[in-house]
């Protein structure tokens, strides 16, 4: 089951064809990134689909780039949000 959850991300976000990082996604006014609620959680996401939040078991939530920094958020290094 967890492969073939694993796999159903890997389509919806398939990596870059040569290997290097995407872009960043550029900022827009009040851009929202999302949260993994849980205490061991620092990164904020382009998507709630991204793989870094595949194993979030605490809870979804949204907030403004600047909110999420302001908590100690980095953007994660797998969907690049903006910064």
């Amino acid at each position: 089951m967890l492969a073939t959850v694993l796999a159903l991300l890997l389509l919806q976000n398939p990596p870059p064809a040569n290997g290097s990082q995407p872009p960043p996604r550029p900022a827009a006014a009040g851009h929202r990134v999302y949260l993994c609620g849980g205490s061991r959680s620092f990164a904020y996401h382009a998507s709630p689909r991204c793989e870094g939040l595949a194993w979030c078991t605490t809870g979804l939530r949204t907030a403004t780039v600047a909110a999420a920094t302001k908590e100690g958020r980095y953007p994660c290094g797998r969907c690049r949000p903006a910064r």
